[in-house]
């Protein structure tokens, strides 16, 4: 009970965080992540929000995870994804003392790629959706921990 208040808490103060301000670089930050694969979250025809460990599936940790803002509206992310590390035109960046939040969608608004990290703890949330315009949506969500890389 308690972690479902939690998170209707958290999905409600980040909703108004994301529908306030689409663009908020608020932090200059130059970070190199290495991050460790914690566990998989699949939604598609066979699975049902089903979650994946890392000894059931290949997923490889993160090696080099870059991240990059600069004042007021430039957040550069490569190592998590192609989409991303090629995708100059996110619709939503945030970067503060506390989060990183972005998403990214494709030119038809078909694929999107969100994503946050809570710079305190290094918790790595990936999401990635695809088919968003068919009946057969699908979701990936990845989990990492991730920590600076010296």
């Amino acid at each position: 009970m308690k972690n479902l208040v939690f998170f209707i808490l958290f999905q409600f103060l980040f909703s108004n965080i994301c529908l306030s301000k689409n663009i908020d670089i608020k932090e200059e930050l130059e970070l190199d992540l290495n991050c460790k694969f914690i566990k998989l979250i699949l939604k598609n025809n066979d699975y049902n929000f089903h979650t994946f460990l890392p000894e059931e599936v290949k997923i490889n940790n993160l090696d080099l995870l870059k991240i990059k803002s600069i004042k007021p509206e430039t957040l550069q992310i490569e190592g998590l994804s192609d989409f991303l590390s090629k995708n100059k035109n996110m619709e939503i960046k945030l970067a503060n003392k506390e989060i990183i939040y972005f998403r990214a969608l494709d030119s038809e608004k078909n694929y999107s790629e969100s994503g946050i990290l809570t710079r305190k703890s290094g918790e790595l949330i990936h999401e990635i959706t695809k088919n968003i315009n068919s009946g057969q949506k699908e979701k990936k969500i990845f989990f990492f921990s991730c920590k600076t890389s010296n």
